[in-house]
């Protein structure tokens, strides 16, 4: 009986190493323009992943164009990139800038997230506190929750149980990073 329990425990040990090589394999193939038709439509789309109707010219209020850039962002990605950071209607007015400032930020938050070991989490269940998706956690997921709510949220949340909201003076209207990281990880692989 002890060597079936032993072979079981094996055969699950050797399980577990084999996803975890195949988790962090997948944490590397990341296809930031598969990601970029998702965020778009997301942020300034329809909403359903497809990549059909996103807006360059996008505007709530605090957030502008395709991806939905907060001015905070804008400066701190513009002084990366060395350059003057654009005001509001020089961004939204300009694709390739936002593509330019996309690409960094997305790099600069995979990085992040490889660098705090978030990857690790890849393969994980987890459920969107307000849109209830439940799925298992892929690097896309990880991406989106960064997005909405910085690698610091997204280490909040999976290190700390702290879900981050993007509208804390009124949650119910806002978004959580759970439900980013769970919208992204079940329709973008």
């Amino acid at each position: 009986m002890q060597a079936i329990a032993l072979i079981g425990l094996a055969v699950v040990l050797i399980y577990l190493a084999t996803k975890n090589n195949i988790t962090m394999n997948s944490a590397t193939n990341f296809d930031a323009n598969k990601f970029s038709i998702a965020l778009a439509d997301s942020e300034s789309g329809t909403g359903t992943g497809t990549g059909n109707g996103y807006n360059y010219f996008a505007d709530n209020g605090f957030a502008y164009g395709k991806y939905q850039f907060e001015e905070q962002t804008l400066q701190d990605i513009a002084g990366q990139l060395g350059i003057a950071t654009p005001t509001i209607n020089e961004f939204k007015n300009d694709p390739a800038l936002q593509e330019q400032f996309y690409n960094k930020l997305v790099s600069n938050n995979l990085s992040e997230l490889k660098r705090l070991n978030l990857t690790s989490f890849i393969g994980f269940p987890i459920t969107g506190k307000n849109n209830g998706i439940t799925t298992t956690i892929n690097i896309y997921g990880l991406q989106a929750g960064a997005w909405l709510g910085g690698v610091g949220g997204v280490d909040a949340l999976l290190n700390h149980g702290q879900d981050r909201n993007d509208n804390p003076n009124n949650p119910a209207y806002g978004t959580y990073v759970s439900d980013y990281i769970a919208k992204f990880s079940n329709i973008v692989s």
